[in-house]
């Protein structure tokens, strides 16, 4: 038998077969919901899992709230047939942690389709979200009062000090006191030019003389979330006066 050099050739070496990457994830889908963020895809034919990465978008950090010092990613691994995927979004979320988004922030988002034989096809096209405000995980602080009469309390406070933990657009602040198991509130609301690094002053009236009063002070974003409220500040009223008592006393005319 004589044998040609492709015969020979297909006989003396391995076969090999070339494979192509899985197609690329399309039609993504990125939604911020109340506390995450949703992603949802196409389902890719061969895929055994799919990738899906955020990628913090530097400068947009808390919509300029704050120039971050580190950026952010996070990676979610998905098993296929499942085309969906949500990531919690935390109000203090350090680089290292993988599995949750920065709260207020823009992240970019792409998912990758991976096959155990044909590997990891090319990135989908990319995707902006920016994520849902959480309460500030920060409470104002040097917080003072000062007793200006019987019924009137005047407190201040500085305002937040770490915007890693602004955590969304603060719009005011919220003093709360409390006296004999009675809890009220009053809001200061930031004016044009003043943002989360403003403190407030605001007067409490119209309250019990010679009573103590446990007062505290949160700020609030433009949701209406509450953030932590600082430590309790232990107030006494001043006591009410009394009234002047006249003492008439009868008068004896001597003739």
């Amino acid at each position: 038998h004589i044998l040609t050099y492709h015969s020979l050739l297909t006989t003396l070496l391995p076969h090999y077969t070339l494979t192509t990457a899985p197609e690329t994830p399309e039609r993504v889908v990125v939604t911020a919901e109340s506390a995450s963020v949703r992603v949802s895809w196409d389902a890719v034919e061969d895929a055994d899992r799919y990738t899906v990465t955020f990628s913090q978008v530097r400068g947009y950090y808390q919509k300029g709230l704050c120039n971050p010092t580190n950026s952010h990613t996070a990676t979610l691994t998905v098993s296929a047939p499942s085309t969906t995927v949500s990531i919690a979004v935390g109000g203090d979320v350090g680089s290292t942690v993988t599995d949750m988004l920065r709260a207020y922030t823009t992240y970019e988002v792409t998912v990758n389709a991976v096959s155990n034989v044909r590997g990891t096809s090319r990135p989908s096209e990319t995707k902006r979200v920016l994520t849902p405000q959480t309460c500030a995980g920060e409470a104002p602080g040097d917080v003072r009062a000062e007793v200006e009469s019987p019924t009137e309390i005047s407190v201040q406070w500085s305002g937040l000090s770490n915007c890693r933990l602004v955590n969304g657009p603060i719009t005011q602040y919220r003093v709360q006191f409390t006296a004999n198991g009675r809890t009220e509130t009053v809001d200061q609301v930031l004016g044009d030019g003043e943002d989360w690094r403003s403190g407030g002053r605001v007067t409490l009236t119209g309250l019990t003389s010679l009573t103590n009063y446990s007062i505290s002070v949160a700020a609030v974003n433009e949701n209406g979330d509450v953030g932590l409220y600082s430590d309790p500040l232990t107030v006494l009223t001043l006591q009410a006066s009394r009234s002047p008592v006249t003492v008439q006393c009868p008068v004896s005319v001597a003739y």
